[in-house]
């Protein structure tokens, strides 16, 4: 009997041994799953948008990412008056996009004043969409507020830009939103000058009929017929005769 009791008692012992290491291979054989699990958790989060820098919103801008322009701008909406080495915002980059879709999505995440932040070179949005032509873009930054004259660093305006390229049809939105005909820029030229210079008979024309004082006079004392008679085509021209 005395032996029967001690075999039960290391039968017992050895079960609840077993037992013991039985529940400890499960435990550990559970600690990698979680690990796991809570790593690839905080992959999907650091990966979402709820960590993006203004660098991401920049890429999705260029890339015309509409889906995630949107996303961003509900949840990193602080984002988007950061700027990059230039001094341009996203909504600078916006303006310089063909997609006006973006542009649109881009001033909702920025707001209003947006329009009229500076690049190191002191242009507004506005500026670098009338740089690249983009007459829909430029038809809705000025619906939004922005200011049709303002100046870079250079004292050059959006209507001298417009007409240095032969935008014509960006010169007379500009005219008609409200751009001064006769606004000075560097050096005390006007618009006028501009297009003389250039030779641009065309834009003369209409920047006359916009009611452009026809003999202003620069810093340099020179007249837009002056400016005219200083084309080289000009001198080329008078030399035959």
């Amino acid at each position: 009997m005395e032996f029967e009791r001690f075999t039960e008692d290391d039968d017992e012992e050895e079960d609840a041994a077993i037992q013991y290491m039985i529940e400890q291979s499960l435990l550990e054989s559970n600690k990698p799953k979680e690990t796991h699990r809570d790593s690839t958790t905080r992959a999907s989060r650091s990966s979402g948008p709820e960590s993006v820098d203004s660098s991401t919103i920049f890429t999705a801008i260029r890339q015309g990412n509409e889906k995630l322009l949107k996303d961003l701008c509900v949840r990193q909406k602080d984002k988007f008056s950061e700027t990059d080495s230039r001094g341009w915002t996203p909504i600078h980059e916006a303006a310089a996009q063909t997609n006006q879709t973006i542009l649109e999505l881009t001033f909702k995440g920025s707001g209003p004043d947006s329009v009229e932040r500076r690049t190191l070179r002191g242009q507004t949005p506005l500026f670098l969409a009338v740089e690249r032509g983009l007459i829909e873009n430029v038809s809705f930054l000025l619906q939004h507020g922005a200011q049709p004259d303002s100046q870079d660093q250079d004292e050059e305006s959006p209507l001298l830009i417009a007409i240095r390229s032969d935008y014509i049809d960006l010169v007379k939105l500009l005219l008609l939103r409200g751009s001064r005909v006769n606004h000075e820029c560097c050096h005390g030229r006007r618009p006028l000058h501009e297009a003389s210079r250039l030779g641009k008979a065309a834009l003369v024309n209409l920047l006359l009929e916009a009611g452009a004082q026809p003999d202003p006079r620069s810093h340099y004392g020179l007249t837009p017929a002056g400016t005219w008679l200083l084309r080289e085509d000009t001198w080329r021209w008078w030399r035959l005769y």
